[in-house]
């Protein structure tokens, strides 16, 4: 069964992926997800990836438009979208049925589900990876902050309140 990955949509459910993509480091996102695409090869064989990516290779490659790298294929949409190049794939297939698309992107499930694709959410998705690979799902930063008790609240206010009125 193949799996087609919207790489853009799956990288922004790893934190780690998340922040490089806010810090402009788009290239070490995209590799940091093959990584763990391969990884996941590596323990369940029976994982065949299809990657599709939003604009080039890197910067300036207008001739990559698709490779095969760690044993999957990877298509660069170049100019276009990749969701173009999604339902193009799913539209030639010969056996769609057989597709498993991971994308939370509403538009392409709901053209995916027009040719019996299977769908999965890339939160569904990358759940499914953190678990295969051992990782410990990321908790955002007001998960990790510990929960202050009432009387504590109203001690740190007092203490607050008392050090503002010695400070004027």
């Amino acid at each position: 069964m193949k799996i087609l990955i919207d790489s853009f949509n799956l990288i922004y459910k790893f934190p780690d992926l998340e922040l490089c993509m806010y810090e402009d480091r788009l290239d070490e996102a995209k590799e940091g997800l093959l990584l763990l695409l391969k990884e996941a090869n590596l323990i369940n064989k029976d994982l065949e990836f299809v990657v599709f990516v939003d604009g080039k290779k890197v910067k300036g490659d207008y001739d990559t438009i698709q490779e095969n790298r760690y044993g999957f294929d990877i298509y660069y949409s170049q100019e276009k979208e990749a969701d173009d190049l999604i339902r193009m794939f799913i539209k030639e297939n010969s056996n769609p049925n057989r597709l498993t698309l991971v994308t939370s992107d509403k538009k392409i499930i709901q053209y995916a589900k027009q040719f019996k694709v299977k769908c999965l959410t890339s939160e569904a998705y990358s759940e499914y990876l953190m678990e295969l690979l051992g990782m410990k799902e990321m908790k955002s930063e007001d998960e990790n902050k510990p929960e202050m008790e009432g009387w504590e609240v109203n001690k740190w206010m007092e203490e607050f309140t008392q050090h503002q009125s010695q400070t004027k």
